[in-house]
């Protein structure tokens, strides 16, 4: 789960960051998707990562 998870952290990120770059700080629909997807995932991450530690 949380390898899937950094992959869409990843994904996502680079996905903004290139819309980004190539509109040039424009906001656009794919990278606002994008960083919906890097938040989300990383959102994820943190309970998963809360989720384990319990005993």
């Amino acid at each position: 789960m949380s390898a899937l998870l950094w992959i869409l952290l990843v994904v996502g990120v680079a996905v903004n960051l290139a819309s980004n770059l190539a509109m040039r700080g424009e906001l656009t629909p794919v990278g606002l998707a994008g960083g919906v997807v890097g938040l989300a995932a990383a959102a994820g991450l943190v309970v998963h990562h809360v989720n384990r530690r319990r005993p």
